[in-house]
């Protein structure tokens, strides 16, 4: 499955945004610098996949993806056989449309960057959003939500009760019912960032003064 457009540009902006604070005084930032890095750091042992005879390392692909699941997605457990396979062949043909792109474009060119800026800006906001609201440190830190022992031997007790369950089933369960009632906790706790963020921005809105020209609105460039 070839890549849209879409889907590309916005890996392309993920790799953008760590580069911008190296553009100061005026200076261009060098995105195909970075790209070359990043495409350079997914290759290497051990290895995944070849192409070309190049080894592209396993580690960088469970990086990306899992990282990816967790603060885009907010998915957090172990992907499905099937979505595996499915995000390993995007990642493959990323990685080939990759370097043809580094190849053949310019992207420090005043034209590839002002293409790339409608999927910067976009990425920028929603990083911001996410750090300053508490959702980005509520996904990264997921695997340290606790639930109280009391909470799940009441799940099981009042909906999962079996009689004769052995040691071995009963774990499972408690296993089972804890990361449910990790998730809710994650999922409410989330929630409670999404609206921080509305409230953020209903708040910067407030303190700027905001005046429209009604008749430079609908002239064409």
């Amino acid at each position: 499955m070839i890549f849209s457009l879409v889907y590309i540009m916005r890996k392309l902006f993920l790799t953008a945004i760590l580069i911008l604070p190296a553009a100061c005084g005026g200076a261009v930032p060098d995105f195909e610098g970075y790209v070359a890095e990043r495409l350079e750091a997914r290759r290497g042992e051990p290895t995944l996949f070849y192409v070309d005879g190049i080894a592209h390392a396993a580690p960088t692909f469970r990086d990306e993806l899992y990282y990816e699941r967790k603060h885009l997605k907010g998915e957090f457990e172990p992907p499905l056989p099937s979505e595996l396979d499915r995000r390993l062949q995007n990642y493959i043909e990323e990685s080939i449309l990759l370097e043809e792109a580094l190849a053949t474009v310019d992207l420090n060119s005043p034209d590839a960057q002002r293409y790339l800026w409608a999927f910067l800006r976009r990425g920028l906001i929603a990083y911001y959003l996410a750090r300053e609201s508490g959702a980005y440190e509520l996904a990264q830190n997921y695997e340290q939500i606790e639930v109280p022992d009391e909470v799940v031997e009441k799940v099981i007790a009042e909906r999962f009760a079996k009689a004769g369950a052995d040691d071995a089933e009963l774990a499972a369960l408690r296993e089972q019912v804890r990361g449910t009632a990790v998730f809710l906790k994650w999922k409410k706790l989330n929630a409670q960032a999404e609206q921080a963020k509305r409230e953020l921005i209903g708040r910067l809105k407030q303190r700027r003064k905001v005046r429209l020209v009604p008749k430079e609105m609908y002239q064409v460039p």
